[in-house]
């Protein structure tokens, strides 16, 4: 069982948050929607080949931070059909055929509590959130956490 820490300013992990920082910060905005894990309505590909399709511009599907983590870390985790919900969507889930997918992925690959993951991805965890969140603000907030974690004033949002 993976030790939960409170300390993500140095080490693996801070790394793992700060790469998906990074990519967050220079997504096209129009590719970004907190709202959902990954949403391929608008996508002009087939589910088996939207992965190689996702981040270009005629492909309409959008992801919120936890749904681009496949294009991040390719080698960690990746996206599955998700049949439970609905065909046109993905889930993400951990390589090597774990059944763990979406926040769970998160706890697991950036060593978050479910209070931490939520905070940091959950679109109930921002004021106004999903329709004034972009991916830029998701990624300032990602790089606020790694210097000093959850706010103690925080609150849940029901924006």
């Amino acid at each position: 069982m993976t030790v939960k820490t409170k300390n993500h300013k140095t080490g693996k992990y801070a790394k793992r948050l700060q790469k998906l920082a990074d990519f967050l910060k220079q997504l096209p905005e129009e590719k970004f929607d907190l709202s959902s894990i990954t949403d391929l309505e608008k996508c002009e590909y087939k589910v088996e080949f939207v992965e190689k399709h996702m981040l270009e511009p005629n492909c309409g599907a959008t992801a919120c931070a936890i749904g681009w983590m496949p294009k991040v870390f390719p080698q960690l985790v990746e996206w599955k059909p998700d049949s439970s919900f609905d065909d046109s969507d993905l889930k993400v889930v951990l390589r090597g055929g774990s059944y763990i997918s979406d926040f769970s992925v998160a706890d697991e690959v950036f060593n978050l509590t479910g209070s931490e993951s939520f905070y940091l991805f959950d679109p109930g965890y921002y004021p106004r959130a999903k329709k004034e969140q972009t991916a830029k603000k998701v990624a300032a907030r990602i790089e606020q956490f790694i210097k000093t974690g959850i706010p103690k004033n925080h609150e849940l949002y029901r924006g």
